[in-house]
């Protein structure tokens, strides 16, 4: 059982990646991601890809409904991604075209998972590891909270990472659970798209399975919403809160911008459906930059 760390650590990349230069991200070989001109129709934009022997292998719906034009992820056989960018990028019908950049996690140093040793929570100037914190350099936990007003509705983080632990001890009573969705099953129960997504989903390997491939996923969960007041490890900066594990990473270090986009999109329309998702965390970057 993994455990919630305040970091994590990275694992070697098992995805297929091609490095352009020193300064470029590394990218998913033969994948691009494709924006089209806001006036162009759904048809057209069949057409314009058929006329390049492609087609729209994801479709990101509820971000394009609100960007009003249609975006997604175009897969080209026997064609790299600079072939496809060159064959692409002077259509007319086609706003822009881009390498599908791999994202890496972003990590810092481990601490024990006590309260008095939270910094970030309550910071009193207090020893941790050997070293005195700076007292009164935190996030205002104790007296945020005394201000807190108790609402009806439940409140849903999504964490877009490696995964999360959701049998975890100190994470398991806040887990996000899908109202339309029937466990084990089999079916596309809410109609969504996705099949058994009953706590998120793992949108790098297109399965229900969200077990964490590192440690990043589940650090950041705890450090959202790990279960307060309960005499075990931890407690989240929003313990009250549900979180959705949106995975994106099957190495625990490495994620692709279409996996991202899909987590995105994932969660915008369950926004749509009236799930309450007031943040998502993106805890991850890279050098190279990206319209997408």
């Amino acid at each position: 059982m993994s455990r919630i760390f305040t970091i994590t650590c990275c694992l070697f990349s098992l995805l297929p990646t091609q490095r352009v230069s020193a300064k470029e991200d590394p990218f998913v070989e033969g994948e691009v991601l494709i924006t089209f001109k806001s006036d162009v129709a759904i048809g057209t934009i069949k057409a314009t890809l058929a006329r390049h022997s492609l087609g729209l292998t994801e479709h990101y719906d509820g971000i394009s409904y609100r960007l009003r034009r249609v975006c997604g992820l175009v897969r080209g056989r026997g064609r790299t991604t600079a072939q496809l960018i060159a064959d692409l990028k002077a259509d007319s019908a086609i706003a822009d075209v881009e390498p599908n950049y791999l994202r890496r996690i972003s990590t810092t140093t481990p601490n024990d998972p006590d309260f008095a040793k939270l910094w970030g929570l309550a910071n009193t100037g207090q020893s941790v590891n050997s070293t005195i914190g700076t007292s009164g350099v935190d996030t205002r936990f104790l007296s945020a909270w005394n201000l807190s007003r108790t609402i009806s509705s439940e409140v849903v983080v999504g964490i877009i990472d490696t995964g999360v632990d959701i049998t975890h001890p100190d994470l398991i009573g806040n887990i996000w659970v899908n109202p339309g969705e029937i466990a084990g099953n089999g079916i596309d129960d809410d109609g969504n798209g996705y099949i058994d997504d009953i706590h998120g989903y793992d949108f790098a390997s297109a399965t229900a399975t969200i077990t964490d491939s590192g440690y990043h996923g589940t650090h950041l969960a705890g450090t959202i919403a790990a279960v307060g007041k309960n005499d075990t490890g931890i407690i989240g900066l929003q313990y009250h809160a549900k979180i959705l594990p949106l995975k994106v990473s099957t190495d625990g270090e490495y994620m692709s911008t279409s996996a991202v986009i899909s987590a995105c999109n994932y969660a915008v329309n369950l926004k749509q459906r009236g799930i309450n998702i007031v943040a998502v965390n993106a805890s991850y970057g890279g050098s190279s930059y990206g319209t997408s």
